[in-house]
């Protein structure tokens, strides 16, 4: 899920895992893309850290 929503959010221009974390919680199309949840922007960014070398 989390692959996901950073990619659309790249494809979106939106880079800062703060950013993205708002957007999760605001725009329709990245709530439906993260299922209804809601990943903080430090779940995020140890994603991007830790998964996406």
């Amino acid at each position: 899920m989390l692959a996901k929503v950073i990619i659309y959010a790249y494809n979106q221009r939106i880079y800062s895992s703060r950013q993205i974390a708002k957007a999760v919680r605001e725009n329709v199309m990245f709530i439906w893309i993260a299922g209804r949840q809601r990943p903080d922007f430090r779940t995020i960014n140890r994603f991007r850290s830790e998964r996406m070398k």
